[in-house]
């Protein structure tokens, strides 16, 4: 089996780790210039304009990923395979975003189809190299992108809000970044995405995935926008807005536990899944890692609030999310653990496990959301959140317990 070395996953998660700090100091700049100009019904639309383009992405998404980072034989068709579906997709997913656009009650949207259309397309260029970069553990590039990426946004950020404090200024930030990351990417890896003639044997490779990752990859999408329609059925643009920038701050406890390791430890475990013992010890220090860093980032924000956002955000802005923060820390806790699981179910070949798991915690929230929220309204909708993470990560842990086991008597025998 070819191990990751040592050194070599230390200094992938020194260089990933080192990126998602520094990427996520310059994204709370941009939280705090942004929030002291934009009001809250802004972000609501920005919030509901993401949600559409996640919606909408899921017309290409059919596991492709998933595919190219199990793939462990000779790598250039495959890789060029990818690609090519990746981009015929995203013009499938162009044509989606228009026909739901039509849609009467997202007027409010409608006129910011050229940014979603820009954003879908160089997402699809950037999804291919960025599987690449990980199996080749390449991650002192990828961190050299990463921040250049962040640092446009943030830069475009500050210019548009400062001149035109307007959702528009945040969406420019947003298509500017995701076409200065894909342009990037594409740059440095094209020699990758044109080697090797793409044959049916590839295609079919891709297809056989997609029968159980094409279902995985749309659930795990419409349960990633969820909170956001949810929200826009039984609220308004101001609720939605106070929540979008609630969830902005709970990127802090995010990015310090599971966005910190997430594609270091994918690695390891796709590398490792051969030896039950050995990724089984590195999904339990994965696991540590991830706690304490939720833990201290939930603290982080704690002091923040109390100290800084007042004078930063305003009293209005600081009333509104201190009357929610005890409601998220539940959440904050418990959803690094239940990704970390995903990416460990992904990584080892475990589709069936990760799709279940995806299917529980999206029809579960969706039960809880549509009781709590026309009833509490965001407080609901992070109670919901909460209690789907704590019932998935339960049953997360039975099932990884059940392949590990069954995994240990296979090698005995």
């Amino acid at each position: 089996m070819d191990r990751v070395r040592a050194g070599q996953k230390s200094k992938a998660t020194f260089y990933y780790a080192g990126s998602s700090l520094i990427c996520q100091g310059l994204r709370f700049l941009g939280i705090v210039v942004s929030t002291a100009r934009l009001q809250p019904d802004q972000f609501g639309v920005f919030a509901t304009s993401m949600m559409v383009l996640g919606l909408a992405g899921m017309a290409r998404e059919f596991g492709q990923n998933s595919a190219l980072l199990s793939w462990t034989g000779p790598q250039p068709a495959y890789v060029r395979t990818h690609f090519q579906l990746s981009i015929w997709a995203s013009f499938l997913a162009m044509i989606v975003l228009l026909a739901v656009l039509s849609v009467p009650g997202l007027h409010d949207i409608r006129p910011f189809w050229p940014l979603f259309l820009l954003h879908i397309l160089f997402e699809a260029i950037a999804s291919t190299p960025m599987v690449v970069a990980h199996k080749k553990f390449a991650f002192r590039k990828l961190a050299i992108i990463e921040i250049t990426a962040i640092s446009a946004w943030l830069f475009i950020t500050i210019i548009t809000v400062w001149f035109y404090p307007f959702v528009i200024a945040l969406l420019i930030a947003k298509a500017g970044e995701t076409v200065i990351r894909g342009s990037l990417l594409l740059w440095w890896q094209y020699p990758a995405l044109t080697d090797g003639k793409p044959t049916r044997e590839t295609y079919n490779y891709y297809l056989r995935f997609a029968k159980l990752l094409a279902p995985k990859a749309w659930i795990e999408t419409f349960g990633a926008n969820l909170d956001v329609l949810v929200l826009r059925i039984f609220t308004n643009n101001f609720e939605i807005g106070v929540f979008d920038r609630t969830m902005q701050l709970l990127r802090v406890p995010l990015s310090l536990s599971v966005n910190l390791i997430d594609a270091v430890a994918s690695a390891s475990y796709s590398h490792e899944q051969a030896d039950s013992a050995l990724v089984n010890r590195s999904l339990r220090r994965f696991m540590l890692v991830i706690l304490a860093g939720s833990l201290f980032g939930v603290f982080l924000v704690q002091i923040f609030l109390w100290i800084f956002a007042g004078p930063i955000f305003g009293g209005s802005w600081k009333s509104s999310i201190d009357q929610l923060w005890p409601w998220t820390i539940p959440f904050a806790v418990l959803r690094p653990l239940f990704w970390n699981y995903n990416i460990y179910f992904n990584a080892t070949g475990r589709p069936g496990k990760l799709l279940s798991s995806l299917c529980l915690a999206t029809f579960l929230f969706l039960g809880l959301g549509f009781a709590a929220v026309p009833f509490f309204g965001v407080r609901g909708l992070f109670l919901a959140l909460a209690s789907t993470n704590l019932i998935a990560v339960c049953f997360q842990i039975r099932w990884a317990r059940q392949s590990h086991s069954k995994a240990a008597k296979a090698t005995k025998e």
